[in-house]
């Protein structure tokens, strides 16, 4: 709507990931999810994720069934459908599946889903991540936008998360670094509009993940932040390549057998994206948190996790 602020929100639910799917449901679990009071939400689009197993792999997602409402308790299906009817590769790796019209809740407002597991094992950490844009009225927020003149054409640009080399060095098995700060530089602004992260597909090829469950929370530098709860760095951001099943390729599962079809896409051309972008202007900064908890791996230690990039443009204002 013209006059309004749109700023981008991810909503995580549930938080926590304590959620535990009994093995073949037979019928749907029904959550009531309560939006944040400081504004009206509007849903653009879906992802949806579980831990990785011991294989690196999140088997099991293919079985999960899924449908949620608007906040007058309609629902958008009739009855829960599987995941991967809704979303390709489950909204991760830069593809979160888009809802056009956008779906309008008002602040405070409830949302209910229903979940089902109809595989033959229980599954535990399911996570769903419903993403759009939070809208105020102007005034109600600080948002930051292009100047009227610029001194020469805008240009496309990468910066590094973690600068020097895009690498979050030495991080901990169970870590969380808090705080952490990236600044524009002074001679221009930079528009934000996407990210990579995660291990590279070269490491995947040969079944390697030395980092597995790795989460980010961004904020402006009022501390406001983009999300309710920390987001897993594969629907956050892209990634250089995506694997849902046990073997030496990236495959992911699209039926109960389960069939095995690899994926067409994701990977470094393919960032995840912020909609609408984050504009910062020049000595501006973005605040962000980094979470690792992968002490249920064996094998797993310390490692450089990289890359991490944000994806935009630099404006030089007039």
């Amino acid at each position: 709507m013209q006059g309004l602020v749109e700023r981008h929100q991810d909503y995580v639910f549930p938080i926590d990931q304590s959620l535990t799917l009994p093995a073949a449901m037979a019928a749907p679990e029904v959550f009531n999810f309560q939006l944040d009071p400081d504004a009206p939400f509007e849903l653009r689009s879906l992802a949806a994720r579980v831990p990785y197993d011991a294989n690196g792999t999140q088997y099991g997602l293919q079985h999960v069934l899924m449908s949620y409402s608007d906040e007058q308790n309609n629902f958008t299906s009739d009855f829960p459908i599987p995941l991967f009817c809704q979303m390709a590769y489950f909204g991760q790796a830069g593809n979160p599946i888009p809802r056009y019209p956008g779906l309008r809740y008002s602040a405070s407002g409830v949302m209910r889903i229903q979940i089902q597991n109809v595989g033959p094992n229980p599954l535990t950490g399911l996570q769903l991540f419903f993403r759009g844009v939070k809208v105020f009225k102007p005034g109600e927020i600080t948002s930051y936008t292009y100047p009227q003149k610029v001194r020469r054409p805008p240009l496309s640009y990468v910066y590094s998360l973690a600068r020097p080399n895009s690498s979050i060095q030495g991080l901990a098995v169970t870590d969380s670094r808090l705080n952490q700060i990236w600044q524009s530089d002074p001679d221009c602004d930079f528009v934000v509009r996407g990210g990579q992260a995660g291990i590279p597909s070269r490491a995947l090829l040969v079944n390697i993940l030395t980092a597995y469950e790795v989460f980010f929370t961004f904020r402006d530098e009022s501390g406001k932040p983009y999300s309710n709860a920390p987001v897993h760095a594969d629907v956050m951001f892209g990634r250089g390549s995506v694997a849902f099943q046990p073997g030496s390729l990236p495959v992911y599962p699209c039926g109960p057998a389960p069939t095995q079809i690899a994926p067409i896409g994701p990977g470094p051309s393919l960032p995840g994206l912020f909609y609408p972008e984050i504009y910062v202007p020049r000595n501006h900064h973005l605040i962000y948190d980094v979470y690792r908890n992968d002490s249920a791996y064996v094998g797993a230690q310390t490692t450089d996790y990289y890359p991490v990039t944000l994806i935009g443009m630099k404006v030089w204002p007039a």
